[in-house]
């Protein structure tokens, strides 16, 4: 619908981030995921964050779960460079080694 009319936006879609405070959003989330991930929508696919890079209440991310969150969102931008007014930000790929 509004590809019509906006040719040029692109959106994109975050799966939602998994969660330890209640089972049952715990499996809202998975059945959300499964049916964002079957679409043919930009997907900002954040299964690499695990329990671990939750907060105490298992619900919000820690410092260490907003980085990958943000790199997860980087790797949904084809161009090595962008902006966003005033800054010039260059996308660099991060090897993290695992358990990290």
């Amino acid at each position: 619908m509004f590809k019509s009319q906006l040719p040029a936006v692109n959106v994109i879609i975050s799966t939602i981030i998994g969660r330890t405070d209640s089972k049952e959003a715990q499996m809202i989330v998975a059945q959300v995921n499964m049916l964002l991930k079957s679409s043919n929508l930009t997907i900002v696919d954040n299964g690499n964050i695990s329990n671990n890079l939750l907060g105490r209440n298992g619900l919000h991310l820690n410092f260490q779960g907003v980085g990958k969150f943000a790199l997860n969102i980087l790797k949904c931008f084809p161009d090595s460079q962008f902006k966003i007014e005033g800054y010039n930000l260059f996308r660099r790929i991060v090897t993290v080694k695992e358990g990290e």
